[in-house]
Formats: C-alpha cells, sequence, structure tokens
C-alpha cells in the first residue's frame, strides 16, 4: 500500500489501474489531492464512503468538499455516523449543513438504535455515576491525613485531588482497570497526570497505583500510539486527554469515561460516551462518570452551581439514543399531566444512574426537572387532554376551558386543531 500526500502519485495509481477495482483511503484533508489526482487521470469515484460523517454537517467548509461533486465527482455517495447532527432551519444557501437535508446528505438507508445494538451484543450497556467527588475526597481525608498533606505541600490542584480520589473509588468499587479522562484543554490534561501520578500511590494501600498518561494531538502519531500501548499493557490505567481520543481511536477495554470538563458539546459527549460501550473480554458494562461537588450548609448538602451540569448533558444523550428510555419518558410526562403528580424518575431511568455521595432527594429533583425540560411538553399537555377525557368523556374542551391547576387546556387542544387543518 503506498502513502502519500502528491496528486501526481495519485493519478499515476488510478491511471494504472483502471480496469481494476481500486480503493483509495484518505483523511478528510487530503481530499483534495484525491480530486486533484482522479481529475489528472480522468478518472471519477464509484462509491465515495464518509466514515464520522457528522463532522460534515455544520458551518465551514473544511469537512464540506467531499458533498460537492463538482469538486469530488462521485457516482454514490454513503455517509456513516453514530452522532448524526441535524440542524433546524439550516440555511437555503449550504451555508449550514444538516443531516437531515436529503439533497446533501442522502435518505437514510439503515439505523441501528442504541437497544438494538445492546441486545445483538454489538455494544455494552452504560451507566451514569453522579458523583460527588468533594464528598468523596473529605471522606479519604479523614481516613488519610496524609493525603491533604501531599496536595497542600505539592501544590496539587484541589479539583484534580478530587477528581483522583473518585476515579479510583470508582475503579475499585467496580472493578475496573481502564480509564479516559476529557480535559477542556491540553493544560488541564497534563496537569491532571502530573496530579494523578503524585497522588493515586497514597490512595492504594501499598497495592500498585494504576499507569497515568496524557495524551493530546500535537504530541505526533507515534509518541500517542506509544503512550496508548504503555497504557494497555498496565494492569490498571488512567489516560487522560483533551478529547483527542473521542474520536478515530479503537480502545475497546476502556472501561470508564470521565467528562472532567464542564463545558462540552453535544456531538463531543456522544463520541466520548461511545469509548466505554465498545466490546471486550470480560467487559458487562461502561460507566461515565461526571463530577458533582457540594458543600455542608446547617448540616445539610447543597450542590455547588451547576454541579449537574455535565451529567445532564449525558443523561441528554442517552435519551436521544435509547428509543425504550425516551417512551419511558414519553410515558412518565403523559402521567404528569393526567394526574398532576411528580414524575418519577426511578420509574424512567432505573439503574441508569447511580449517585455516589449525593443524597437520593437532591438527585432525583434535579434529575427530574432535567427530563421535564429534556422531554417533549407536548405530552404533558397530552395527558391533561386525557384526564379531560376521562371526566368528560369526549375531547370537545371548550375554547376558555382552564385545568383545575390554571392550565389552558382549551386553547391548546384549539391549536392543536389549527396544526393539524394546516393553519
Amino acid at each position: 500500500m503506498t502513502r502519500t500526500t502528491e496528486a501526481a502519485e495519485v493519478a499515476a495509481f488510478l491511471g494504472a489501474r483502471r480496469d481494476a477495482a481500486t480503493l483509495v483511503l484518505s483523511t478528510y484533508d487530503s481530499l483534495e489531492r484525491v480530486a486533484e489526482g482522479a481529475a489528472a487521470a480522468g478518472a471519477s469515484l464509484g462509491l465515495a464512503v464518509f466514515d464520522e460523517a457528522h463532522h460534515m454537517a455544520g458551518r465551514g467548509s473544511k469537512f464540506a468538499f467531499g458533498l460537492d461533486d463538482r469538486r469530488l465527482p462521485a457516482r454514490r455517495r454513503l455517509f456513516l455516523t453514530g452522532t448524526p447532527r441535524t440542524f433546524a432551519g439550516a440555511g437555503a444557501d449550504g451555508s449550514v449543513r444538516s443531516m437531515d437535508d436529503v439533497f446533501n446528505f442522502g435518505p437514510v438507508v439503515y439505523r441501528l438504535s442504541y437497544a438494538e445494538a445492546v441486545s445483538q451484543a454489538i455494544i455494552v450497556p452504560l451507566d451514569l455515576l453522579v458523583y460527588n467527588v468533594s464528598e468523596a475526597y473529605a471522606r479519604v481525608c479523614a481516613q488519610a491525613a496524609e493525603v491533604e498533606v501531599a496536595v497542600r505541600d505539592e501544590r496539587i490542584g484541589r479539583e484534580n485531588a478530587e477528581l483522583v480520589v473518585a476515579m479510583h473509588a470508582a475503579m475499585r468499587e467496580r472493578n475496573l482497570s481502564k480509564a479516559f479522562s476529557f480535559h477542556a484543554t491540553v493544560a488541564d490534561a497534563r496537569a491532571f497526570e502530573s496530579d494523578a501520578r503524585r497522588l493515586l500511590p497514597l490512595l492504594g494501600a501499598g497495592e500498585e497505583p494504576p499507569t497515568v498518561v496524557a495524551v493530546w494531538g500535537a504530541m505526533g502519531a507515534k509518541r500517542l500510539q506509544a503512550a496508548l500501548e504503555r497504557a494497555a499493557r498496565a494492569e490498571r490505567s488512567i489516560v487522560s486527554n483533551p478529547r483527542v481520543l473521542g474520536t478515530g481511536v479503537d480502545v475497546p477495554e476502556v472501561e470508564l469515561v470521565v467528562m472532567a470538563s464542564p463545558r462540552q458539546s453535544h456531538v463531543d459527549v456522544l463520541q466520548m460516551a461511545g469509548r466505554a460501550t465498545r466490546l471486550a473480554a470480560g467487559k458487562r458494562r461502561g460507566y461515565v462518570l461526571c463530577p458533582a461537588r457540594s458543600t455542608m450548609v446547617d448540616g445539610e448538602q447543597v450542590l455547588e452551581e451547576g454541579a449537574f451540569a455535565t451529567a445532564l448533558s449525558v443523561l441528554r444523550v442517552f435519551i436521544e439514543l435509547d428509543e425504550q428510555l425516551q417512551q419511558r419518558l414519553a410515558d412518565g410526562l403523559r402521567d404528569v399531566g393526567r394526574t398532576g403528580r411528580r414524575l418519577d424518575v426511578g420509574e424512567i431511568v432505573g439503574a441508569l444512574v447511580q449517585a455516589v455521595g449525593v443524597e437520593l432527594g437532591l438527585l432525583e429533583e434535579q434529575l427530574g426537572t432535567a427530563l421535564l425540560r429534556l422531554g417533549d411538553p407536548w405530552e404533558v399537555w397530552y395527558g391533561r387532554l386525557e384526564a379531560y377525557v376521562a371526566e368528560h368523556g369526549d375531547c370537545s374542551v371548550p375554547a376558555g376551558h382552564v385545568t383545575a391547576d390554571g392550565y389552558r387546556l382549551g386553547a391548546w387542544v384549539g391549536m392543536q386543531r389549527q396544526k393539524r387543518q394546516g393553519k
């Protein structure tokens, strides 16, 4: 197999194999060289397959090159992604590309849901760990004063120290051996590596601490691969990175993914969580750990502002992936509208979300608020209509009807009729 970034070599390769089946592998960055080489050889592509095709959606032109048949002629195009990106009202001028645009991306010919992939043993199921890292750190420091001394004397970052303690506990409690932690920047990933290496030997009661390495894009492919191989050889390992391992890396042994940074894009969260779903020998589940932090005020646990932000981003991903979870949420929202009761969080998420060091009442309150926001309000209104039908025997809701709890059901029903009639 020849490797090149020269259009002339691509042209020579295609020109010499006009009558044979030919495969060209390219990065998105090198598509222009492929196009130049094909044009020089008078060749066109029979089938262009674009992996991780969600990169082609959105704004900008870097990844859009392959969509333009004038620039890269191809008789057929096939787009593959586990994280389709769609944009409501995408620009008709092509400035914003959405994957539900049939003109650019064609129709969906195959879709595999998360539940189907799990049932067919293509991936393992995921659990969400909402981990109170500050509580875990305080508990460890109360039992081992040397940990707090080391954090102070060696100037280990407090947030990193809390996260290291929580990761170590989560891996030990669940007998996990491989973890990825995702950080906002290269500096954050490298700082975490340094702090973890100094702190982990104090946590294991004489056991061999996990190997910790940091990787980032600019370190080069060879160094990155060597670091990953070192982590793979270790009995237990943690790899910190600034999202560079979100795509294009196949390390199926990873059981735990840690969202160290609270600000991640939706597609990033999907990709990162997916690292823990890959099949590996002996692997039964994957885990996504989202740190939360709290303080005690007058003897009560008070979560810091935004403590659940990352966990709720991951929960949104879980809902989008799992059609069964979507249906349970829809049923739960209808029940809220029909009965006026609070959303039954346990009935919807079950054991999917596990809290460590977070009071159950706080967890349910946060999750309930989030699920109401993530779900479709239409389901709640439909539940109110079901309650009306149960009481009155029909759907003929007077235009001015207001429910006992103050909702203008008559106006909502009228709006639905107008929408159905296309008004």
